[in-house]
């Protein structure tokens, strides 16, 4: 497929990289929102603090997997493109509500870790659970995905919730 058929196909390089983002997030091309979506609706529904942690980072690395290499992209030329600053922007707001929803759910579930609110949970996880971070200890130092996981749930369990006992 030529380049010329692909931009009359979608029109701009933002529109291309939606549709590529979209279906890499997804990893189906079916329009459904990630909260809405299997695995997410599973680790709000696990009544298991810490058995929602693990889907919430399992489920963070399944994308990532799919979509780390498109959202660097997008977040590298965002601040010299304004259709791609703005890309970013709605994939971070996007994201910022998927950790808040889930952070509602923890909350509901166990007291949060020294009284913490939800929003403090959800900014938390937004960083551990970050594309940046991802690509950082997957692509460039080279972790397997496997040991970024572990590291993502750990991470989460000990910063989010009270040690058992």
């Amino acid at each position: 497929m030529s380049e010329q058929t692909i931009y009359y196909s979608f029109g701009t390089k933002k529109a291309i990289l939606t549709a590529a983002l979209n279906q890499a997030v997804a990893g189906d091309d079916q329009p459904i929102p990630t909260l809405e979506r299997p695995w997410a609706q599973a680790a709000i529904a696990d009544p298991d603090p810490r058995g929602q942690l693990q889907r919430q980072a399992a489920g963070a690395g399944d994308i990532y997997l799919r979509a780390a290499p498109l959202l660097e992209v997008v977040r590298s030329a965002a601040p010299t493109d304004p259709d791609l600053s703005e890309l970013w922007a709605t994939n971070l707001r996007q994201r910022l509500t998927v950790q808040q929803s889930f952070a509602q759910a923890l909350a509901g579930k166990t007291p949060l870790r020294d009284g913490m609110t939800p929003d403090t949970a959800a900014d938390i996880a937004l960083t551990i659970l970050s594309p940046e971070t991802y690509t950082l200890l997957v692509g460039t130092r080279h972790w397997p995905h496997a040991t970024w996981q572990t590291w993502a749930e750990t991470a989460l369990t000990s910063l989010l919730i009270e040690p058992p006992g």
